[in-house]
């Protein structure tokens, strides 16, 4: 019996030595990380009652994209995006109205933004505001998904997750 025990002791020690080897062992992956920009607009064709608040998160490593954003009168769906160099473009199809809204902005150094108008067919010729962005450090994917607020699309993310991951982001 005293022999059984110890076996038993033993076998236990040794899963637990294995389960923290295998914990502190998965944080050293690198993982997909993404980069959340924020976008003030504070004015459109030169009315600043036009003001927009845009919360964008891009993963480089994938190209992926996804985003929202705020106006004065609603939210705004998000869509069709463009990373080229320094300029951000994207669709913003406004909710409690038939509109869509094309913006493109270089992102400059001094976070300001360039507007760059032709994106897409709409009548802005004009936008100002700043911006900011902050790289993520989410240590697993189950992080990122809980602290989303978007839940449904952080899921799809490969926002921490393994980079050598075999899963395909959606």
């Amino acid at each position: 019996m005293r022999s059984r025990g110890r076996l038993t002791l033993v076998l236990a020690m040794a899963m637990l030595a294995v389960a923290v080897g295998a914990v502190s062992a998965s944080a050293d992956v690198d993982r997909y990380q993404g980069v959340e920009y924020e976008l003030t607009v504070t004015e459109v064709n030169d009315n600043t009652a036009y003001a927009h608040l845009f919360h964008i998160l891009h993963v480089p490593d994938l190209g992926w994209f996804t985003g929202s954003g705020t106006y004065s009168g609603g939210t705004e769906s998000l869509s069709n995006f463009e990373m080229t160099g320094d300029t951000l473009s994207f669709q913003s199809d406004y909710d409690s109205a038939v509109y869509t809204w094309y913006p493109s902005f270089t992102l400059n150094e001094d976070m300001s933004m360039t507007f760059v108008d032709g994106y897409g067919p709409d009548n802005v010729t004009a936008a100002e505001g700043e911006w900011t962005a902050t790289e993520t450090e989410y240590k697993n994917h189950g992080q990122f998904v809980k602290d989303a607020e978007d839940k449904k699309a952080a899921a799809h993310s490969s926002i921490g997750m393994p980079i050598q991951s075999q899963k395909k982001n959606k």
